[in-house]
């Protein structure tokens, strides 16, 4: 574990127990506080007061507990405040309001309060403060609005709505003057214990959902990047890797019988290997600009311009249907068809990548399984769309699961929000259709969509089979 790991967790635990118990301290310098006003000033029963002095600290200890056990901290502190209030009562009914008043008297003439408030305080004091200050209120209000914080909300409205009539109600019966402004005291205290608690829990419960959604979309995107850096490197390495194969065959094939062929295919796997390494470190510079910020997103990619030189690299004439690698049924021909204005007018970067990777993938596959003795690679523009279209004359697809190859070449299409379909070719084999839109597409408008069954050019491109026997992808 790293040691500033080690610091964060420390600094997390240190910062846990300060929010436990300077709560508690501070509870119960108050509640002591207010015990001993009252004990000088209330006229309470002596026990009573040394009571209150003993519970003060203790009931603000429980409430280190308020979070483990918050409905058991909020019974347990209900209960003191409505026996501390009942033991109290005593004091403070019409019998004992004479000792009131007179120790409201005492605490003006101490304090050397103006003439023109002595008469108001006495008043308020005799009324209303003595029985509305419990010393042992504060520890109760805390622990309902912590355990409103956790989401809790019986236990700690049904604890405030007891006591409220247990102060309210058991005063009256026990012939207390039970006046408004105290019943809306006791009632403003309570409610904003509830709704402090409440408040909180839902500012809290929204940040942890703010940060679970910037987790998961932290960890979508991780997710996203492992699988376009599978997607690169499946391309670029399934292709160089399916031509060398074929290469080294050819070479092992003619070894005995031609030296110069053997030779030729030889020098053809070291120019494929050679560009496979160099397709992978523009592959690995570009995901590394991506986190470092570097100039080498800036670096040019391969697009639909470079796919006449992906077939020359498999060893065809791009313009016409010349010998390229060996396939079961004799040698491999290859013709490229692009629309000139797909030339002419450069599409967007991720447009052009993702056609050129299509064609690269489609081809490799033909290369691998098709078993076809040609193979066609059409490029053009319909509507607002890049159409990408490869047939090949080999044994089709024979029921054949998916695999990765054609996976990732619908992943590259839906991305743009395009699609591809995979069925059977006009030709006998297989055929690989990708629609890649290109909003401003030269002859679009700008507004025009691409119809799956429209038809591009001069090479026509009929829709895919959909025959389920006939979908799939061995690579």
């Amino acid at each position: 574990m790293r040691p500033e790991t080690l610091d964060t967790d420390a600094a997390a635990v240190r910062r846990g127990r300060l929010s436990t118990w300077i709560p508690v301290a501070v509870v119960a310098v108050v509640q002591l506080w207010i015990a001993a006003v009252l004990a000088r000033e209330s006229g309470a029963p002596l026990a009573v007061d040394v009571a209150r002095l003993v519970l003060a600290p203790v009931t603000a200890l429980a409430l280190a507990f308020r979070r483990s056990h918050p409905r058991a901290v909020v019974l347990l502190l209900g209960v003191v405040v409505l026996a501390d209030f009942a033991a109290w009562l005593p004091a403070v009914t019409p019998l004992g309001r004479d000792e009131i008043d007179l120790a409201a008297v005492r605490w003006a003439s101490r304090h050397d309060l103006p003439e023109q408030w002595r008469g108001p305080w006495t008043a308020w004091a005799s009324s209303s403060a003595p029985r509305l200050v419990a010393p042992l209120l504060p520890a109760f209000l805390v622990a309902i609005a912590s355990a409103s914080l956790r989401g809790l909300r019986a236990w700690p409205m049904g604890a405030a709505a007891v006591v409220w009539l247990g102060v309210v109600a058991g005063g009256s019966l026990a012939g207390l003057d039970v006046t408004i402004p105290r019943a809306v005291g006791l009632t403003v205290l309570l409610a904003a214990a509830l709704l402090v608690g409440t408040a909180a829990h839902a500012r809290g419960a929204a940040r942890r959902a703010r940060v679970e959604a910037a987790v998961a979309q932290r960890e979508r995107a991780a997710r996203d990047e492992r699988t376009r850096i599978a997607r690169e490197l499946h391309d670029v390495l399934g292709h160089s890797l399916s031509q060398i194969s074929v290469q080294a065959g050819v070479g092992l094939h003619l070894l005995d019988r031609d030296v110069e062929q053997a030779r030729s295919a030889l020098a053809s796997i070291r120019e494929l290997s050679r560009g496979g390494l160099d397709e992978v470190r523009g592959v690995l510079g570009i995901l590394r600009s991506d986190e470092t910020g570097g100039d080498a997103a800036l670096a040019p990619q391969p697009g639909i311009a470079r796919i006449r030189e992906l077939a020359q690299r498999a060893g065809a004439d791009a313009g016409g249907g010349a010998v390229g690698p060996v396939g079961a049924s004799g040698p491999l021909a290859v013709t490229v068809e692009i629309d000139p204005r797909a030339l002419e007018h450069e599409p967007p970067a991720h447009v052009d990548l993702a056609a050129y990777r299509i064609v690269q993938e489609a081809l490799t596959n033909v290369e691998r399984h098709a078993r076809a003795s040609s193979a066609r690679a059409t490029v053009a523009i319909v509507g607002a769309a890049l159409v990408v279209t490869i047939d090949d004359d080999g044994q089709g697809l024979r029921g054949r699961e998916p695999g990765n190859g054609i996976l990732g070449m619908r992943e590259r299409a839906a991305a743009l929000g395009g699609g591809l379909e995979v069925g059977r070719s006009p030709r006998g084999g297989v055929r690989v259709r990708a629609v890649l839109p290109w909003p401003g597409a030269p002859g679009s408008g700008g507004a025009a969509r691409a119809d799956a069954g429209a038809t591009p050019g001069p090479n026509p491109v009929a829709p895919a089979a959909t025959d389920p026997r006939e979908r799939g992808d061995p690579a």
